[in-house]
């Protein structure tokens, strides 16, 4: 008569350990779980990384490589630029970056500080959240290509006085089909002038 509820109260300790060691295994599972689900991504990305790094040593030399990466401790050109925190983003952008090396070989112009200068505009462009990583690089390749449109259109939304109205779009534009180092010219002025609108020291809304 005495023992049951002793019986009783030992079957209950019982049943609160095992509910207690079912609430710590489970929550060991999901730390162990989140650890190996951010190990596995690391893991990822590395590779994606390397990849895409090999890939693009196909499109560019050890030298160009170098001036836009940050190698052994020197900054390269993306150094420290917004949206450029990580590795894969960086050769990501470099990958499609590579669009300006056919067009400036066609337009004859190819050198390395054309080539640098070009993808540093595109890449500012994208870290002021201007514009998409794919769109800044179509915007200066358009440029490069003797149109510009968007360029025009971003840089006289910012009030840069009147040098990016349609007319003087269209006035540019003709003269850009016979004369090819203009579109250098005006990726240089375009370039100076978007450092100094203020566009790059606006918040960025996400």
């Amino acid at each position: 008569m005495i023992a049951a509820p002793q019986g009783k109260g030992l079957v209950a300790k019982i049943a609160m350990g095992i509910t207690l060691g079912n609430v710590i295994s489970n929550a060991i599972s999901k730390v162990g779980g989140g650890l190996l689900g951010f190990t596995k991504k690391s893991v990822e990305e590395t590779s994606k990384t390397n990849r895409t790094k090999l890939l693009n040593s196909a499109f560019f030399t050890k030298e160009e490589h170098d001036k836009i990466m940050e190698t052994k401790g020197k900054k390269g050109i993306l150094s420290g630029m917004r949206r450029f925190e990580r590795d894969l983003e960086k050769e990501e952008f470099l990958h499609q970056a590579s669009v300006f090396k056919g067009t400036l070989r066609d337009l004859d112009k190819l050198s390395t500080d054309n080539l640098k200068k070009a993808i540093e505009f595109s890449a500012m462009l994208k870290s002021s959240g201007a514009m998409s990583s794919e769109d800044a690089v179509k915007a200066v390749n358009s440029l490069l290509s003797g149109e510009g449109d968007a360029l025009f259109d971003l840089l006289k939304r910012s009030g840069v006085d009147d040098k990016y109205i349609e007319n003087a779009k269209k006035a540019w534009q003709s003269g850009a089909e016979v004369d090819l180092g203009s579109r250098i010219t005006k990726r240089v002025e375009m370039m100076n002038d978007f450092k100094t609108s203020g566009i790059t020291k606006k918040p960025i809304l996400n």
